[in-house]
């Protein structure tokens, strides 16, 4: 999605240097234009075009940039096409206002045609610029610059995290945020605003999180937080523990592939979650009526999975529903006995945090499974467990779903020893995790190699299937997505037994069929499965230990734990994925027209 930065600070703050570092960071979003706003000499000055940023520096001429206050934005499009005109930032009539903005103004349409009809013109399609000539109209009557945007917020109706400045008061940005992300940072000799907590690691580590409609206004040494009535908020700032090292990609081609070499560390972070907290979850699982998994994209692979698991081990029945979807067909069978867990990377999912915001409304309880401290969900939920991955750079989630297997098989854990008097589940799971964590740290660069290897041969492919079984096949849906995000593979997972009834009919000479299949009592299932792919001529793939019938194996060791058997599993698809994506030209860190937070419906 859209992302925007901000700083004022002293004569010494390199604006450009900082404008430049702040929208690189903001890369992994996903954006087709770039835009900056800065002022110098009380003059507004706006630089803005389509394209990648390392592309624009002399377009954009980062390194004549002077000032000690500036803008920035990276635009996703929503509203009119990826154009200059409508990249941000966006000013208003007078050419003092400029506004960046991330979320969407539903509407816009409205009040651009009042707008138009005060005779105010329009350069954009956006529904961004909007705001500056409301700013506008509101100073026009004599109403001061904050006053004006008070009236202005009152006014629109929608998702947004807003950063405006204006030449006449050169002194202050103002931040506005309403559902859609935005921090400040506090440092001795600048204040920032930014979409992301990442972005201003390497400036400070104090970070204000804004709630839902409140307004911050930045100077060079100070900050004032307020409700869209004005009425002052005292907050101080939190200490992020992340440095900035960790978003970096140091030694490693792209960030995906870093995230994946960090899978280790992170099951070792993931068991270090607070017991009070997975005890506070597990009670309410026994208590409720119903309970209720919402999550998104690959978290909701996770949550899935977790459904799998929860009715296997733990004899409970246990909901998993894509947040887009709670609200069209879940949302009216919420009663206050349910129990609602959300499982976001970002915390700041939209679709995610409306269902929240809605199932609590009804009653329900609700718990978050997070990575971003200080995110929307987290001050959403009764209660969150974080997920303790640090920052994901790469918009394809792989460590975090990971931390997320972890966190959902220790509550599961945790309800064993609850209702069962041998009280050391939890412990063994514990400890099957410590051990996975080396296993795995030792056995990454094998598979890196193996999958590499074999990602030649697969990709000149337009298409391929992953088939499991059981536990596999939530496993099996992760690694499709995968596949599809960065390669740009049409892959489809499926239930391996399910294969007979219709996809098979798509499998030729060739065709790759990829399946997870462990020594369990899915296997003899599997196999015929896998002699079915066969006989029709399909390329076969197995992720596994047994490889008769395979033409490729990627062998892993069996560690007779479901659970660490799954982890293990899912890797060799992350893998095949990224090496896919590189032999096939593309960046995996960046894949077309998606966005690592999705914070608009």
């Amino acid at each position: 999605m859209c992302g925007i930065i901000g700083i004022i600070g002293d004569n010494n703050v390199k604006l450009g240097t900082f404008l430049y570092d702040s929208l690189k960071s903001l890369e992994y979003r996903g954006y087709d234009s770039v835009g900056i706003a800065f002022i110098n000499n009380k003059e507004l000055i706006v630089k803005k075009s389509t394209g990648k940023i390392d592309d624009l520096i002399q377009k954009l001429g980062f390194n004549e940039i002077n000032g000690d206050i500036g803008i920035g934005h990276t635009r996703w499009a929503t509203h009119g096409p990826p154009t200059d005109y409508n990249a941000h930032p966006h000013i208003d009539c007078t050419g003092k206002i400029a506004v960046v903005h991330n979320g969407i103004i539903y509407n816009h349409y409205a009040l651009r045609r009042d707008l138009e009809n005060l005779g105010h013109h329009f350069i954009s399609d956006t529904d961004t610029e909007i705001v500056a000539h409301l700013i506008e109209k509101h100073l026009k009557h004599n109403n001061s610059f904050l006053g004006s945007v008070i009236k202005t917020v009152k006014e629109i109706d929608g998702s947004f995290a807003i950063a405006v400045i204006n030449s006449d008061e050169p002194d202050k940005i103002i931040c506005i945020k309403k559902e859609s992300p935005l921090y400040i940072g506090v440092s001795d000799t600048a204040l920032y605003c930014s979409s992301d907590i990442p972005t201003l690691l390497k400036y400070t580590n104090k970070v204000i999180p804004l709630e839902d409609n409140e307004i911050s206004i930045i100077t060079k040494k100070s900050y004032i937080i307020m409700d869209f009535n004005g009425n002052r908020i005292k907050r101080d700032p939190i200490i992020v523990e992340w440095g900035i090292e960790v978003t970096n990609r140091g030694a490693y081609s792209h960030f995906m592939l870093k995230e994946i070499y960090e899978e280790p560390i992170v099951i070792r972070n993931a068991i270090s979650s607070k017991i009070s907290t997975i005890d506070d979850i597990a009670n309410n699982i026994l208590k409720a009526d119903r309970i209720y998994f919402i999550a998104s994209g690959t978290s909701y692979h996770a949550v899935l999975y977790a459904s799998y698991l929860f009715a296997r081990v733990n004899r409970i029945m246990a909901y998993p529903i894509i947040a887009s979807e709670f609200n069209r067909y879940a949302l009216s069978a919420i009663s206050p006995r349910d129990l609602i867990i959300a499982v976001s990377q970002s915390g700041e999912t939209m679709d995610v945090l409306t269902a929240v915001k809605r199932a609590t409304a009804l009653g329900a309880k609700s718990y978050g499974i997070v990575n971003v401290l200080g995110s929307t969900l987290t001050r959403l939920v009764n209660n969150y467990i974080p997920m303790l991955a640090g920052p994901e750079i790469g918009v394809a989630a792989t460590k975090t779903f990971i931390a997320e297997m972890v966190i959902l098989d220790l509550i599961s854990a945790r309800i064993i020893d609850i209702t069962e008097s041998n009280k050391t589940t939890f412990k063994k799971h514990v400890q099957n995790f410590i051990n996975t964590s080396q296993i795995l740290r030792n056995i990454l660069p094998i598979i890196d190699h193996e999958t590499e290897m074999l990602s030649q041969t697969v990709k000149s492919c337009e298409n391929c299937y992953v088939l499991s079984k059981g536990l596999g096949v939530p496993l099996a849906m992760e690694g499709a997505l995968k596949i599809k995000e960065v390669s740009y593979i049409h892959a489809e997972a499926y239930p391996a037994g399910e294969s007979k009834h219709g996809p098979i009919a798509l499998v030729t000479n060739g065709f790759p069929c990829i399946f997870i299949a462990p020594p369990d009592e899915n296997f003899d299932e599997i196999a015929g499965n896998i002699m079915e792919m066969k006989a029709r001529g399909a390329q076969i793939i197995l992720i596994g230990n047994q490889d008769e019938f395979s033409d490729t194996i990627i062998r892993l060791p069996n560690l007779n734990d479901p659970s660490s058997d799954s982890i293990l599993r899912i890797v060799p698809l992350q893998l095949l994925s990224y090496h896919l994506a590189v032999k096939r030209g593309y960046d995996p860190d960046k894949p077309r027209n998606l966005a690592k937070s999705v914070t608009v419906f």
